[in-house]
């Protein structure tokens, strides 16, 4: 096998390389075991994996995973190595299957993660945004709430608050992403703001200055990057305090913003451009011109390839990542907004006609489009669901079995919901017009 790519120019703390992707990839879970009195001694994990050459990766490989209580260096205070198998770059593992998980998690605990014989991956994912979330979930579960320990690893636990509970942010809050621990969300209006809020609880930790109309929001694995659609900007912001990295120019409206896990893919709108920029310095690695009339908009990464959704064309394209040769352009809906990556497809919700279109993302094929609610916007998995924000006066967003695309529920929110974004746990919501960020 190849070095996976995980390994990768560790000297150059590029972001977890396979990267477990946090593409929304990673999802830790407590599990309850045993006694219902105690803490959860494992940790339900999932990752996904290529190779250099962004090939996922299929077959047997040995993992070796730590937790410490620092970011970096220290010692760790459990350890364990499993044979994983992968199957198209995702594995599945429960930690502490092997070495029981005894911590208390009373405190910030980070998982350091080595492949074969590379040296563990920088930076260490931090726990604190799950595991300690998961204490109460636990709780309940110990007092006979009725969850067993297959709902909690399926992630089907938890019941999404008909009314959900509201954060306040900035004036007509737009793209939202997870960074690990936080949400971190686009504040769409002439200040140029984004506010960062801790995942467990809501908590406001700062708004932080980025540019004009910000709109679109993306994690490379310690920075958030931020497309300012009318500053024609991207800036870049150090996860941890926010401070301000950096801001490249892009072109005329940028829209949408995806990261591959080297480069950060931004679709230009206006120019009918997408850019390609490589994450540690900003450098532009290449402009790559749709045809006239496409719109590019919204972007999404499947491992291997970027997805950028056409919405004037209805249709998206596939660009292959390590050098963006255009791979095909796939029919969808009527002015498609939102784009997301299940794993195996890719969702697109069609603004139109109030459904969303599912993609195989080897071949482009349509498998299927299914019924949402009115004018459908964000999208975004959760591990086994699709939801997507239906931005409609009604204010919900709708549930779907990625499976087969079965409806398992619309959930009521803020006004005009419009990003969305999974946390581990949880499914936050921006509400463009309640100022408000909703948690499912």
């Amino acid at each position: 096998m190849s070095r996976l790519k995980e390994g990768q120019k560790m000297k150059n703390k590029r972001a977890e390389k396979m990267f477990l992707i946090i593409l929304f990839g990673a999802f830790l879970i407590l599990l309850p075991c045993g006694g219902h009195s105690a803490i959860p001694p494992t940790i339900n994990y999932q990752g996904y994996l290529t190779n250099a050459s962004g090939v996922p990766v299929n077959g047997p490989v040995q993992i070796v995973f730590k937790i410490y209580d620092v970011a970096s260096g220290g010692t760790e205070l459990w350890s364990e190595t499993q044979n994983v198998t992968v199957t198209r770059g995702v594995y599945n593992v429960e930690l502490g299957a092997v070495t029981p998980v005894n911590l208390v998690f009373d405190v910030p605990y980070y998982l350091g993660v080595t492949i074969g014989t590379d040296p563990e991956m920088t930076p260490r994912k931090p726990l604190s945004s799950v595991g300690y979330a998961f204490r109460a979930q636990v709780a309940d579960y110990a007092g006979g709430g009725g969850r067993n320990p297959m709902q909690i690893a399926l992630l089907r636990w938890y019941d999404a608050n008909q009314t959900g509970i509201q954060f306040s942010v900035g004036s007509s809050p737009w793209g939202i992403a997870f960074d690990g621990a936080n949400i971190w969300v686009a504040n769409w209006v002439t200040s140029g703001t984004v506010t960062k809020l801790r995942a467990n609880d809501g908590a406001n930790l700062g708004s932080f200055p980025v540019g004009s109309y910000p709109i679109a929001i993306a994690f490379d694995g310690a920075n958030i990057w931020v497309a300012n659609n009318a500053a024609n900007t991207v800036t870049k912001l150090r996860a941890s305090d926010g401070t301000n990295q950096g801001t490249f120019t892009v072109g005329n409206m940028p829209i949408g913003i995806a990261f591959d896990g080297a480069n950060i893919w931004v679709a230009v709108s206006a120019n009918g451009t997408v850019i390609k920029l490589r994450a540690s310095d900003g450098a532009n690695l290449g402009t790559f011109t749709f045809p006239a009339g496409s719109g590019p908009y919204k972007i999404a990464f499947d491992g291997a390839n970027i997805w950028v959704i056409n919405f004037l064309g209805n249709s998206v394209t596939k660009l292959r990542a390590s050098d963006g040769a255009n791979l095909g352009t796939f029919g969808v809906g009527a002015q498609p907004r939102g784009i997301a990556f299940d794993g195996a497809n890719i969702w697109v919700t069609n603004f139109l006609d109030s459904s969303v279109t599912k993609l195989r993302a080897s071949d482009g094929a349509n498998l299927g489009t299914f019924n949402a609610g009115s004018s459908p916007y964000g999208i975004a998995f959760d591990g086994a669901n699709i939801w997507v924000a239906n931005y409609a006066t009604s204010g919900t967003v709708t549930k779907l079995r990625a499976s087969d695309g079965a409806n398992l529920g619309t959930f009521t929110v803020g006004d005009y919901p419009i990003g969305i974004a999974f946390d581990g746990a949880n499914i936050w919501v921006t509400n463009s017009y309640s100022n408000s960020a909703s948690k499912l």
